[in-house]
């Protein structure tokens, strides 16, 4: 019998190896990582925002992110029942004070910021589940809140703003700014010294959606932001902010004009909840008590929707009810409703 001849091992194939399953580090992390699994996925969630959404987008995005981290929820391994925590918390002011419930659109912002990491997470297979579906965004009326100063009110809130200092006269030229122009907050605070055309009397702004557009610029507001530029030795370069803040080449901050705006409205006896869009809602209003026609206030505003201007000023200016006075009728209450518009009563 033949021997049977050994195979020379250098001639053999070797099989390569089965390999072993690897945990990604993102979802389970390793034995003695120092870098949290969430922070890995959120640098990771960062890079793919910043290819695939705007700039603004994606850090309102990662700002909801850190604030569910600052609850103390870890975003890979939260429940459902922890976002509805998270979404119910109280909204707390600049100095820690608690000032009640968050906003309609601030939740309806925040699920959508949620909404996309999971959907992003589970196409990178760091969940198998999307804890935020079955989540409804809160229903909200649209422009519950909004609210008009009267000319009365307007005259006592200018009063109420010193003009003895630089500060005080931006203060006040913002403030002209928004009520003869109608402008958004950004609108303005935004603009830079090539958007104006002093000698010709015009101005130009980025809308939303980035459309650039080219309004007049009322005398008022031309006067008060010349002398709010003098006062403060503004060169008025055309790079250079219209409203600086504590550089020349960058605009104030709106939440600290904001809270400047609310200081002289208490002077003045006046409550504002949203100090800057009121103005742009007075704006509104005043058109309308002009007499202003629909179609000229949704021009004015910037509004894409007929819709959405006419229920705008329905909220600011009531729903007409054109059923009371048979209503009155059918209850017998006709004289109660002549003798309270009498002009004694009013």
């Amino acid at each position: 019998m033949a021997a049977l001849e050994r195979p020379d091992p250098a001639l053999v194939p070797l099989e390569p190896p089965h390999p072993a399953p690897v945990a990604d580090a993102r979802r389970e992390g390793t034995p003695g990582q120092l870098i949290p699994p969430y922070e890995l996925a959120l640098a990771d969630f960062a890079r793919h925002l910043s290819l695939s959404a705007r700039q603004r987008t994606a850090g309102a995005y990662l700002d909801t992110l850190q604030r569910l981290l600052a609850f103390g929820i870890d975003p890979l391994q939260a429940e459902r029942s922890d976002l509805e925590r998270f979404f119910s918390r109280g909204r707390r002011g600049r100095w820690g004070d608690w000032e009640g419930p968050l906003s309609s659109s601030t939740q309806t912002a925040e699920l959508a910021a949620l909404r996309r990491f999971y959907r992003w997470a589970h196409s990178e297979g760091l969940r198998q589940d999307d804890p935020s579906q079955g989540i409804r965004p809160p229903r909200r009326e649209p422009y519950a809140r909004a609210r008009g100063l009267s000319a009365e009110e307007v005259a006592r809130l200018l009063a109420a703003i010193p003009v003895e200092s630089p500060a005080g006269l931006r203060l006040r030229a913002l403030v002209l700014a928004y009520l003869l122009t109608g402008r958004r907050r950004s609108e303005v605070l935004n603009l830079r010294w090539r958007d104006l055309d002093l000698e010709g009397g015009f101005y130009r702004y980025t809308g939303k959606g980035g459309k650039e557009r080219q309004r007049a610029l009322p005398p008022p507001v031309r006067l008060a932001i010349l002398v709010y530029a003098e006062a403060a030795g503004l060169e008025r370069r055309p790079e250079e902010a219209v409203f600086p803040g504590r550089w020349r080449d960058q605009p104030v901050d709106g939440k600290y004009i904001g809270e400047q705006l609310r200081q002289a409205a208490e002077l003045a006896g006046i409550p504002l909840e949203r100090p800057l869009h009121t103005l742009r809602h007075s704006y509104a209003r005043a058109l309308r008590r002009v007499e202003a026609p629909l179609e000229t206030v949704q021009a004015a505003l910037d509004h894409s929707n007929l819709a959405t201007t006419s229920i705008y000023l329905r909220q600011l200016e009531g729903q007409e009810d054109p059923w009371w006075p048979k209503l009155a009728a059918e209850l017998g209450l006709e004289a109660e409703a002549e003798a309270s518009s009498a002009p004694g009563m009013r």
